[in-house]
């Protein structure tokens, strides 16, 4: 959803951004079907020559896309828990907000919890 997001919320310019984060959450989607390596961290130990510095690279390529995810300005939600309109709104100050604030608690401890125990496990090993 992020990845395509950005393309018509940055008029084109984040297309290629856009396209990146989302062959990789297709890419990380596929790992998780068949239950293996996905092809980033296949590349990335390929790259490296080593098990723990690929995986920790993959890692960190899930987290920046996270990050970036949360930190993204979007436009504000209405009290009604509707957007608001954009063409009444656009340019003025206070429109747009960072997209942690309206991500759930539930959601934020998931993606902290995932992320924090993938690296864990790696650092450890």
């Amino acid at each position: 959803m992020l990845g395509v997001s950005i393309c018509p919320g940055t008029f084109g310019w984040g297309c290629g951004v856009g396209a990146l984060i989302v062959a990789k959450g297709v890419d990380n989607l596929q790992a998780g079907i068949r239950g293996a390596d996905s092809v980033s961290q296949q590349v990335s130990v390929d790259v490296t020559g080593s098990k723990k510095s690929g995986t920790l690279i993959n890692f960190g390529l899930d987290l920046g896309a996270s990050v970036y995810g949360l930190a993204r300005s979007i436009p504000k939600v209405s009290q009604y828990g509707t957007p608001y309109n954009a063409a009444w709104y656009k340019g003025v100050p206070g429109y747009n907000e960072p997209a942690i604030k309206q991500t759930g608690n539930l959601l934020l401890t998931a993606e902290l919890f995932s992320s924090g125990t993938g690296i864990f496990s790696v650092v450890e090993a």
